[in-house]
């Protein structure tokens, strides 16, 4: 999981109202600006907008799936599949603008052919959720990695504090024996004086 939920739901409305603001904008300036092409470009906005409202809800549904936990993010690949062939919709319909503005009639030939449109629409579901399957399994193996990572990284921490812990055994038995050399020499220097003592 690479992002919150809550953190999903505010880059999608955020993502939403710029959009809208996009559009009041481009509605304001068409007033101003004289020209053929950007009124059928923002004709053609106001026109699917009620699409991109659609197509935004679903995609915050489904990033807000994305981004719970495995096995419940899995449903995401499906629900933005589904959302593909909204685009795909709306992208059939911008090319079909932009081939009638230039006027060469080119993408409205093979748009006419039997199968160049259902083979967008299966293109764009299939590599949709194709995708979206493939992004959680690898987040689910990274995740598991970073978990082994943290296993080996707490197996070392405990195999340095063992030896630490060793290394300060070994220095406190060399001055337990450091000790124990010094009071036996005590008790020799005593018992030596005594010695001396009782043969005067």
């Amino acid at each position: 999981m690479s992002k919150s939920p809550f953190r999903v739901i505010f880059e999608s409305c955020a993502g939403f109202f710029f959009t809208v603001l996009v559009l009041v904008l481009a509605n304001l300036f068409d007033s101003f600006i004289d020209n053929y092409y950007y009124e059928q470009i923002v004709q053609f906005m106001n026109d699917y907008f009620d699409l991109v409202i659609i197509g935004s809800v679903i995609g915050l549904v489904a990033n807000f799936v994305r981004a719970l936990h495995f096995p419940f993010n899995t449903p995401s690949p499906l629900i933005h599949a589904i959302n593909s062939l909204l685009f795909t919709y709306v992208l059939v319909r911008f090319l079909e603008l932009v081939d009638f503005m230039v006027g060469v009639r080119l993408i409205e030939r093979m748009l006419d052919s039997s199968w160049v449109v259902p083979l967008m629409y299966i293109g764009f579901f299939l590599l949709t959720f194709i995708g979206g399957m493939i992004g959680i399994f690898v987040d689910l193996f990274k995740h598991e990695g970073k978990g082994k990572n943290c296993e080996e990284k707490m197996k070392e921490w405990g195999e340095k504090k063992n030896a630490k812990s060793e290394k300060e055994k070994e220095e406190w038995e060399k001055w337990n024996k450091f000790t124990t050399a010094v009071k036996s020499g005590f008790k020799e220097f005593e018992k030596s004086m005594k010695e001396k003592k009782g043969k005067k």
